[in-house]
């Protein structure tokens, strides 16, 4: 009876430590996927000039709606 327990301990362990051995990698994999792209900007401002400076939620709705 103790070494049933034994084996059934010893298995746990390693499946809790194969998961989370999985975990940490995906989530590492994950944090270095690509960017979208966007559109580029100019040095130092960015795409600043892009942005609105009057009614700035009607171009922000128009924005919206391209999506």
């Amino acid at each position: 009876m103790l070494q049933v327990d034994f084996i059934v301990g010893i298995f746990t362990i390693i499946v809790v430590v194969f998961a989370l051995y999985r975990r940490r990698n995906n989530a590492r994999s994950l944090s270095h996927l690509p960017l979208p792209p966007g559109p580029k900007g100019l040095p130092l401002i960015g795409n600043l000039r892009d942005m609105p400076s009057s009614f700035a939620w009607k171009t922000y709705h128009k924005w919206s709606k391209e999506l």
